[in-house]
């Protein structure tokens, strides 16, 4: 402490000055660990976490740093504009640089978007009282599905179920459909888990026609076809002659209708039935001699409609 008088020839004036280590703080920053200033990342469901496929986080590891602040304990707060579509979650606070997790629980939009990205997600961290500029996050999520239906299918030279199920000799028929999914901005997605639930299975119940009900399916990695589309196969096949009254075919149109169900395709596990987000909700009829989708859900009203399970055949 020091006192310095000063001395004109009206007046004597005394300054008290007060000596120590001053704690200064700078304005912090938040960044990626590339040093990037804003984020993408994709929300899949409740409950799906980490790296669903390559490319598509569920979450970024965001770090602020004041290095001009000289605190050795700085009081830190991390915050978001939308804690219900983005978790925060505190990892460690090392080398003056503080570490969190920024996990999706939601979309950014729940409808389809034009690009350029609109962020209206933020971040912001106040350091020992001095808040950082905004760090802005988009969340994107898988939003429709494009199913196109390929007609019969073929594979190394046979078609229907002797594509199938060489040398078996079996009757019937195999529709293929090939389904691409789409982002909030008509973007594909590549190699990403995907699963169906199949309820209200409906059969003829006449002419004997009996059976086991179509198994719910699991699309991994490995069955993408080109890494943009998974395929989807509607098919009755049995041996020959057929047990079955009227016999399946491969030839004809306007066969009728033996079996309907409901289908949900969700996108984002290949693990679990019914995990992740539901992109397209359609009945599913067979028919004597080819499979259909109907009924086709609009993307705004699958998620809706998947979680009431609701029905959208009719028994044929």
């Amino acid at each position: 402490m020091h006192l310095i008088c000063m001395r004109s020839t009206s007046n004597a004036a005394c300054i008290l000055l007060l000596a120590g280590a001053a704690q200064v703080s700078a304005q912090p920053k938040i960044t990626l660990s590339n040093g990037a200033t804003s984020a993408s990342i994709w929300y899949f469901g409740p409950g799906i976490t980490g790296k669903v496929a390559s490319g598509y986080l569920t979450f970024q590891t965001l770090q602020a740093t004041d290095p001009a602040d000289t605190n050795p304990n700085p009081t830190i707060t991390w915050s978001t504009n939308q804690p219900s579509l983005l978790q925060l979650a505190s990892q460690q606070f090392t080398n003056k640089t503080s570490y969190y997790t920024a996990q999706a629980i939601g979309p950014s939009f729940t409808f389809a978007q034009l690009p350029p990205p609109t962020y209206n997600i933020s971040v912001v961290v106040t350091w020992d009282g001095v808040k950082s500029a905004s760090f802005p996050i988009f969340i994107n999520m898988p939003y429709a599905n494009h199913a196109a239906d390929e007609g019969q299918y073929c594979s190394a030279g046979s078609c229907d179920c002797n594509a199938f199920y060489p040398g078996k000799g079996y009757t019937g028929y195999i529709t293929l459909y090939n389904v691409q999914t789409e982002d909030l901005f008509s973007n594909y997605l590549t190699a990403v888990g995907t699963n169906e639930v199949l309820f209200n299975q409906l059969w003829l119940g006449t002419g004997g026609w009996t059976g086991t009900n179509p198994a719910q399916s699991k699309w991994t990695t490995a069955q993408w076809n080109s890494q943009y589309t998974f395929p989807d196969w509607y098919w009755i096949c049995t041996s020959n002659p057929s047990s079955l009254s009227p016999p399946p075919t491969s030839s004809g149109s306007g066969g009728a209708a033996v079996f309907t169900e409901t289908q949900d395709y969700y996108i984002g596990s290949s693990t679990t039935t019914g995990s992740g987000l539901c992109t397209q909700a359609n009945a599913v009829t067979l028919s004597t001699n080819n499979g259909a989708q109907s009924n086709t859900q609009p993307p705004a009203y699958p998620a809706t409609v998947c979680a009431n399970r609701t029905p959208l055949n009719k028994a044929p």
